[in-house]
């Protein structure tokens, strides 16, 4: 059997092993701690910043016209882009499907249409305020912000459609009233 005083020395050594074991206080470690969660956030402030400013005059990441990427494109690349864009549809037109009483009929709408003695511009895309707007997209907040915005849109994506279009409604009404 084992006595009491046995007992009582091997809950001593117990103990001591624990005391040994355990760290004990120390304002070095502390700092260490401190001073390392601090670098820690310096990092993430500072790489914050240089990756919202990294998009400073370029289209954020992530958007889209109509299914076509145009996240990360400078000023230059975005006029070439939207230029050549109204090229096409000046070139090519629009296909239109029109639903009469006589059936289903087709067309091409031409942005502008050329007579004789005058020129009719029915569709005008405003490509400097266009690449103005696009440029300008998620970045009025503050630089935090700005970097959250960026990096919703290059999880998510976002789709845009060209806000700067100019119609001629009526010259349009009067051209579709003649081809019905």
């Amino acid at each position: 059997m084992i006595g009491a005083s046995s007992v009582f020395v091997y809950m001593k050594k117990i103990k001591k092993i624990y005391t040994d074991k355990l760290m004990r206080f120390s304002w070095r470690r502390i700092w260490v701690f401190v001073i390392s969660v601090a670098v820690i956030v310096g990092i993430i402030f500072f790489g914050t910043v240089l990756y919202a400013r990294g998009y400073d005059g370029k289209v954020i990441p992530g958007i889209t016209i109509g299914n076509i990427p145009i996240g990360g494109m400078t000023e230059q690349q975005l006029k070439t882009f939207l230029q050549d864009m109204s090229d096409k549809l000046l070139n090519e037109g629009v296909g239109l499907k029109i639903e009469t009483e006589k059936g289903v009929k087709r067309t091409t709408l031409y942005p502008v249409i050329v007579t004789e003695d005058k020129t009719i511009e029915l569709l005008y895309i405003d490509v400097e305020k266009e690449v103005e707007r696009l440029l300008q997209l998620g970045k009025a907040q503050d630089i935090f912000t700005r970097a959250v915005v960026i990096l919703r849109s290059r999880i998510n994506g976002k789709e845009e459609t060209i806000s700067h279009i100019t119609l001629d409604k009526e010259a349009i009404s009067d051209m579709l009233q003649s081809y019905i």
